[in-house]
């Protein structure tokens, strides 16, 4: 991947319009394929929205009942929640293509996801609401594997942050939430708050990505 911002010189068999989660993974698809991709971002930086966001992806399982990913009650609580604006034939599509998308991902990108944590539906009052199975919460991501490109990835909203910091979804905030009841979660966030600001005074910024930079990061790395 390289910067080049004479766009008119640059040829190509598909153009992606913005760097986000969505963008990036269209981009990656298609290369996987054999296709020219170009993406095209009016920011300085690197991740859209995405970098800014938790990082849960909303990825239903359709095989796996038991978790509130079966494929019916998905597809049912998408028509309640999007009413008059929903499209049975696209729904149907991307419940069918969720897990596979899921499968592309761990295959062709070092993007992973922390298991087993239980993040409700948003809208419980509607029909095929399910407690957990359906969201995905990204694993933190290795900024270092990004080497310069670092340097171009979006930085999380401060007002997400402490001092910095974005806590990991899952069980490192179980950590931050408890620090003040428990020793051992004490001591765990004073480590990471020791890391992070010896990381901020040497170079700048924490490789340790977390929630939503972590996925633009994992994507930015295949991209």
């Amino acid at each position: 991947m390289s910067f080049d911002h004479s766009f008119h010189k640059l040829k190509c068999d598909l153009l992606v319009v913005g760097s986000g989660a969505a963008g990036l993974t269209a981009a990656i698809t298609a290369a996987t394929e054999g296709l020219e991709v170009i993406v095209a971002e009016k920011s300085e930086f690197i991740g859209g929205a995405t970098a800014w966001s938790g990082g849960w992806v909303w990825m239903p399982r359709p095989m796996a009942p038991a978790k509130g990913g079966d494929a019916l009650a998905t597809g049912e609580y998408l028509e309640n929640v999007l009413g008059k604006d929903a499209d049975k034939s696209r729904i149907d599509t991307f419940v069918r293509n969720a897990s596979t998308v899921q499968e592309f991902l761990l295959q062709k990108t070092p993007v992973r996801f922390i298991e087993d944590v239980t993040i409700p539906d948003y809208h419980s009052h509607c029909s095929g609401f399910a407690k957990a199975g359906r969201s995905r919460v990204v694993a933190p991501f290795n900024g270092r594997l990004l080497g310069p490109y670092l340097d171009y990835l979006r930085k999380p909203l401060p007002v997400l942050t402490i001092a910095g910091l974005m806590p990991s979804a899952g069980p490192e905030i179980k950590h931050f939430f408890n620090a003040t009841r428990s020793f051992r979660s004490c001591l765990y966030v004073a480590q990471r708050f020791l890391s992070h600001a010896i990381y901020r005074i040497v170079s700048g910024r924490n490789p340790k990505l977390t929630n939503g930079t972590a996925l633009a990061g994992g994507l930015l790395k295949s991209a």
